[in-house]
């Protein structure tokens, strides 16, 4: 079975994170601070992970596949800060 994702699939799943993470806000300004952190662990993964896979000569739909990974992979950590 192939996967393949489109620029479009990449939006939105994109456009899901900034939402999801939007939900996380914090008064404490060392909770807030957490979340940034993630947030923008979260964005070098990415742009990271895009990096090596134009190195290793991937296709587009394969870039962005690594790309909607890369902005998933953490995303059970914004939680326990919530808890």
């Amino acid at each position: 079975m192939e996967f393949s994702i489109t620029a479009d699939d990449l939006k939105r799943i994109e456009g899901w994170f900034e939402l999801y993470v939007a939900g996380f806000s914090f008064e404490e300004p060392e909770h807030q601070g957490n979340i940034h952190l993630k947030v923008m662990h979260t964005r070098r993964v990415r742009q990271d992970s895009a990096r090596i896979a134009r190195a290793e000569g991937l296709g587009k739909s394969a870039i962005a596949m690594v790309e909607a990974m890369a902005l998933l992979h953490d995303v059970g950590r914004f939680r326990q800060y919530a808890l």
